[in-house]
């Protein structure tokens, strides 16, 4: 990451910190992940060379700057998905003035809605950062989109565990993946998708 993106990155996310700790409402707080979980993604991504990335839950476009200055390099594209107009133009603008636009594909759905219509093991990576009693209802969609040594992220899996607990059951009941709770920030949930390549 170039030092200029890594500035803006970092004043992107002071700028969301003092706007979160000034806002009284908890649905309007732009929420960012934690800096050291968006250099975690961003060496995961890199490690496993992702050209299909879909994130679920956008707001201002912090994690998802992330995201796409990792898959540029392989000429990927993240899909980012949020059903907040007023977010989505945060991230635009953001995104475009980092430079990153032309590597997102930013998409106003419902992320159960969009996973539906994605073809089957058509997505390397996902990261799921949205509305948390959401992501179980998703199920089988993203075992479906995810090709085999895909890689699902969640957000919050310490922070919030029972709210993202059915997920978790309905991973480790599947049988077809491997996961780890990973202690970053506040927490990231990493399920492997298994099968031969």
């Amino acid at each position: 990451m170039n030092e200029d993106l890594r500035k803006f990155i970092n004043d992107l996310y002071e700028d969301g910190r003092k706007f979160d700790a000034a806002e009284p409402q908890w649905a309007r707080r732009r929420r960012n992940i934690d800096p050291p979980v968006g250099e975690f993604l961003w060496i995961f991504l890199k490690a496993l060379k992702a050209k299909s990335v879909v994130e679920i839950g956008t707001s201002n476009g912090y994690s998802t700057l992330w995201l796409a200055d990792a898959v540029r390099a392989n000429s990927g594209t993240v899909v980012s998905v949020d059903y907040d107009k007023a977010w989505l133009g945060q991230a635009q603008a953001n995104l475009s003035e980092a430079g990153l636009l032309d590597s997102v594909d930013l998409k106003c759905i419902e992320g159960g809605a969009f996973l539906e219509s994605l073809a089957d093991q058509s997505v390397d990576f996902m990261f799921f950062d949205a509305e948390r009693s959401d992501y179980a209802s998703w199920w089988p969609h993203p075992k479906r989109v995810l090709r085999i040594g895909g890689v699902i992220a969640v957000d919050n899996s310490t922070s919030h565990p029972d709210e993202i607990a059915d997920l978790y059951r309905q991973i480790n009941d599947d049988g077809g993946f491997s996961s780890v709770v990973v202690p970053v920030g506040k927490g990231e949930l990493i399920a492997v998708k298994n099968g031969s390549l």
